[in-house]
């Protein structure tokens, strides 16, 4: 018989027995467990009706009481009735579960006792001090009466739970001997299926590995000898027949090898040396490359700067013109203003001088001063006056930012007030700091430090504020949560020959991997048609390029973002 059959019969005779055995120890637990499970769950629903009916005889005994003794009130029957309703369910309900138990018969009577002498006192109106007495006794005796058996019923109940309880643990004694008999008895089939069928199939195996090892190992006339099972038979006969093959095979391939070792040695050594000489002119490219792209991002970049300063330069020309034209009007009506109010003064102090004079004017004085509401106007045009007067000084403030950011196109380092020309920016962006209806209006603090004149180019240095400002106040806008108040925080210290200015705000902050490509040409986080990707650039280069300086940026997620821009105080520095 070969392997095949014997495995399948024998598996097929172990598997119909273990099954049998399984499907037949379920069928017993199945239905033993169901059965003492009902005997629990019955013990405890009638110790539950016991306790209902315990609860309903209370009520009973306490509302009857209180029909005797306080006036023979009607309310206090109705809920004896009540109560009453509730113990009989309880009882009859008891009774369906324990049918031939004697005592349930004995609380039904004394019950019927106590209904009975409730049903007296109900139409006997009046009673005397001794007849409360005695009711009041033979509601406690009955009540006593009651109680006992159904503490009789209790104990019977507890019990029946113990005892059904008790079953249960036995039975799951025996179902765990059960199982480890099934278990047993598993592994009893296993061994004898392993030591009739799979050991000397194992045997054979390990034969069969070894010989394959040994003609890995090189010897090729190793032969096998396997008995027992036909199939190994055939295994070892086509096993020997192999192993004289590749005896032959082997002789006849070394000598091969050997001959083509010599041409390939050949080969290699010519293939090595084109190799060195592909490897040699391909760093020269790889040189070259690099070389020409570094020139042509150059080129890129010195390209946006030109178009940029070019922009600049006639944004700065035009904006000083525009600052030249307005300034010379503003001026002028600047200084007329404080003569006119020195006349209005004069000429509201004419008018209450007649007032005290000639108390009673003309009636046609006394109409037009109604009609024109005299003191209304004296009092409201002083404010007209003050409001036209800041409004004037408030143009020249103005129009004094744009002549100071309007240095864009000069060429030559002058020595400027570094605060000045960032105040300057901060009033052209004084609209956009402005409080909008999806946001709060963004703060700006500024800590300014003694910072002495810098030598700088100082339209440059605008640019760069304008820009970083711009992109602060970008982020601001742009954030999810619009409810907080954007913060803007300028702050300039000098340390030796150096001044520092930081700008930071209380964005979203910067990711790591964009920090890296901030000052990066054309690199931008913006939509299409919003940003460029030149503006951090060009202010690295104003910045490292044109002021020999630093910049830096510091940013974790949730926390802000923060330039620091370091440059010299002096032209030495520049040069």
């Amino acid at each position: 018989m070969n392997i095949k059959t014997k495995f399948i019969a024998s598996s097929i005779m172990f598997s119909t027995l273990i099954t049998g055995l399984i499907l037949g120890v379920n069928t017993i637990i199945q239905s033993s467990d169901e059965r003492f499970q009902l005997q629990k769950n019955q013990a405890f629903e009638a110790l539950e009706t016991t306790i209902g009916m315990q609860l309903a005889l209370n009520q009973e005994v306490n509302h009857l009481k209180d029909f005797i003794l306080l006036e023979r009130a009607g309310e206090d029957m109705g809920k004896f009735q009540q109560a009453k309703s509730d113990f009989i369910i309880g009882l009859s309900s008891l009774q369906g579960q324990l049918p031939h138990y004697q005592s349930l018969e004995t609380i039904r009577r004394q019950h019927r006792s106590l209904i009975n002498l409730a049903d007296r006192l109900e139409n006997n109106e009046e009673a005397s001090f001794t007849a409360i007495r005695s009711d009041m006794e033979a509601v406690n005796s009955f009540s006593q009466d009651i109680q006992f058996y159904i503490d009789d019923v209790r104990s019977y109940l507890y019990a029946q739970e113990k005892i059904a309880s008790q079953n249960v643990e036995s039975f799951n004694r025996f179902v765990v001997t059960l199982e480890c008999v099934v278990v047993g008895l598993s592994l009893l089939i296993f061994v004898v299926q392993f030591k009739w069928i799979l050991l000397p199939v194992v045997e054979s195996l390990k034969e069969l590995q070894q010989g394959t090892l040994a003609i890995g190992t090189g010897k090729l006339d190793y032969r096998l000898a396997l008995k027992g099972n036909q199939e190994f038979q055939s295994v070892g006969e086509a096993f020997n027949q192999m192993a004289m093959q590749l005896e032959g095979f082997y002789v006849e391939l070394e000598q091969k090898v050997k001959d083509r070792t010599q041409d390939l040695e050949t080969i290699n050594a010519d293939l090595h040396q084109e190799m060195n000489k592909r490897l040699r002119v391909e760093q020269s490219l790889r040189d070259k490359n690099e070389t020409i792209k570094q020139t042509l991002e150059e080129l890129q970049r010195t390209q946006a700067q030109m178009v940029h300063s070019e922009k600049m330069s006639s944004l700065g020309q035009m904006v000083a013109g525009v600052a030249h034209e307005i300034n010379n009007p503003v001026n002028f009506i600047y200084g007329n203003i404080v003569h006119a109010e020195d006349y209005l003064q004069d000429l509201l102090g004419l008018v209450q001088l007649y007032q005290q004079e000639y108390p009673d004017p003309a009636p046609r004085i006394t109409d037009e001063m109604e009609a024109i509401e005299l003191d209304f106007v004296m009092t409201d045009v002083v404010k007209v006056m003050g409001s036209m007067k800041m409004g004037a000084k408030r143009i020249q403030e103005i129009v004094k930012s744009l002549r100071t950011f309007s240095r864009l196109d000069e060429a030559d380092a002058k020595t400027v007030d570094l605060h000045e020309g960032i105040d300057s920016t901060l009033l052209i962006l004084q609209n956009r700091l402005k409080a909008k209806n999806d946001r709060p209006t963004i703060e700006v603090l500024k800590h300014y430090g003694d910072l002495p004149p810098i030598d700088c180019y100082p339209g440059q240095l605008n640019q760069v504020f304008m820009n970083i400002l711009v992109n602060a106040i970008d982020v601001l806008e742009e954030q999810e949560d619009h409810g907080t108040s954007g913060i803007i925080t300028i702050t300039t210290t000098s340390d030796g020959d150096w001044a520092t200015i930081t700008i930071a705000d209380n964005g979203p902050g910067i990711p790591e991997e964009t920090r890296s490509k901030l000052f990066d040409p054309f690199f931008t986080t913006k939509t299409i048609g919003k940003g460029t990707g030149l503006g951090l650039s060009i202010v690295h280069s104003i910045i490292v390029d044109k002021h020999r300086g630093a910049i830096t940026c510091n940013s974790e997620i949730g926390q802000g973002a923060t330039f620091a821009i370091k440059i010299p105080l002096t032209m030495t520095e520049l040069t």
